[in-house]
Formats: structure tokens, C-alpha cells, sequence
């Protein structure tokens, strides 16, 4: 009887391993991602966002879903804020750049409570979205459906004002 246990135990464990392994790749970047996200109030604590923290999404007019994320040091583009359609594997839309033009590289992203984003690494400040004093207490960050990652301003009619958008240019 023993040996049918451990002949059993032997072919369930591949099994299993199996089975684990389909389920890992199966919800790898699956990660929940939320439509948008809002900057602490004036005055609030500025929320630290580590890489991987951040996932934002939404269908574009064209029907491609957009995804905002701040990647991990697992992600081929370790550390940056990327816009992607489709999803990660997709192309880059945009990204935060650094001075040097490149895709700037950080371990810190901060939703600063005066409205400005900003990407740091070890302490300084390598990218941010010149947004400061722009908040209002009812900012967020999202992906629009026209393809743009955007800090808006939401007005109490429901309105919104782009202080910032992924092209750089006040909207």
C-alpha cells in the first residue's frame, strides 16, 4: 500500500507542478489596474508609489487599451513611467524622459499633495509634470481615451481641465 501512495504521490506532483505553472503564466501581468488616481489633497501627505504600484487603464476611441505603469525592476523598462497600448508588451506610447532625452529611470514615483508628479531616484527629482499649484483637491492622473496619460483637474460640474498631458502640452 505504501508503494501505490508513493507511486500516486509521484505522478500527481508533476501534476501539480504543472498546474502552477500554467496558473503563474496565465496571471502574470494581470495585474488589477484602476481607471484613475487621485493626489492627496492640499496639504495631504504626498503618496510614494514604489515600481510596480501603478497601473492605470482605459480603451482608447480605436478600441486598443491603453495601460500607465510605473514598472519593476522585473519589466524590460525597469523603473520607468511608460504609457503602452495595448498592454506591457505593447509599443511605447510615451514615456517620462530624462535630461538626456531617454526614458528617465527612477525607484520613487510621487503624487505631491501641491499637484505636481514627479519621478525620483535615491532622493532626486529625475522627471516631473511642472504641475505644482495646479491642485485643487480634485486632481488625478488617468489615461484618456484619446491615447494620452493626463493630470486633470475634475471641476464640480464634472468637467475637467488637462493640466498636463503625456505630450507635454497644456491641454
Amino acid at each position: 500500500m505504501n508503494q501505490n501512495k508513493s507511486y500516486c504521490h509521484k505522478l500527481s506532483l508533476p501534476a501539480l507542478i504543472l498546474a502552477c505553472m500554467i496558473m503563474v503564466s496565465l496571471t502574470a501581468g494581470a495585474q488589477s489596474c484602476a481607471v484613475r488616481m487621485q493626489f492627496p489633497p492640499p496639504g495631504g501627505a504626498n503618496i510614494h508609489l514604489a515600481p510596480g504600484d501603478l497601473c492605470l487603464t482605459n480603451t482608447a476611441n480605436d478600441g486598443h487599451v491603453l495601460n500607465l505603469r510605473f514598472n519593476g525592476p522585473s519589466s524590460a523598462f525597469a523603473f520607468s513611467l511608460r504609457l503602452f497600448d495595448h498592454t506591457d508588451g505593447g509599443i511605447t506610447l510615451w514615456c517620462a524622459h530624462a535630461p538626456n532625452g531617454g526614458c528617465a529611470l527612477g525607484d520613487d514615483l510621487v503624487f505631491h499633495e501641491d499637484g505636481n508628479l514627479s519621478l525620483n531616484f535615491q532622493g532626486a527629482q529625475i522627471w516631473n509634470s511642472n504641475t505644482a499649484g495646479d491642485n485643487n483637491g480634485h486632481e488625478f492622473l488617468k489615461v484618456t481615451t484619446d491615447g494620452l496619460a493626463c493630470i486633470v483637474t475634475v471641476h464640480s460640474n464634472g468637467s475637467e481641465t488637462r493640466d498636463f498631458c503625456s505630450n507635454n502640452t497644456p491641454q
